[in-house]
């Protein structure tokens, strides 16, 4: 058994967008297949970069807040407990509403094409 406190895990920059910060709970080895399980906050009216993984299918879980998820063409809104899926090779971003902050715990899992 392992065991994250998550009040105790150091935020760090998200790569794709340095000024977005997370707190990484799992890493890459930890879970086979698992490449990373995260919490992200972002505040009123920010969003993260276009971009796209190659080899990694993500998962979003909405926890708090208002937001939206695009990939492609398509924008859907998210509330809490929500829950996206973006497969390997989609370009996609995410966004917290105007008026809220959207938090999420997102994972990525290994895929292989």
């Amino acid at each position: 058994m392992k065991r994250v406190r998550f009040r105790r895990v150091r935020g760090e920059a998200v790569s794709h967008d340095p000024a977005l910060v997370k707190r990484v709970l799992l890493r890459a080895g930890e879970v086979e297949g698992v490449l990373q399980l995260a919490h992200c906050r972002l505040p009123p009216g920010r969003s993260t970069s276009a971009h796209v993984h190659r080899d990694m299918t993500e998962v979003f879980l909405a926890v708090a807040g208002r937001g939206w998820a695009a990939c492609g063409r398509r924008r859907v809104r998210l509330e809490p407990f929500d829950c996206v899926v973006i497969h390997p090779g989609a370009t996609h971003r995410l966004g917290a509403a105007r008026d809220s902050a959207l938090e999420l715990i997102y994972f990525g899992v290994r895929t292989r094409r």
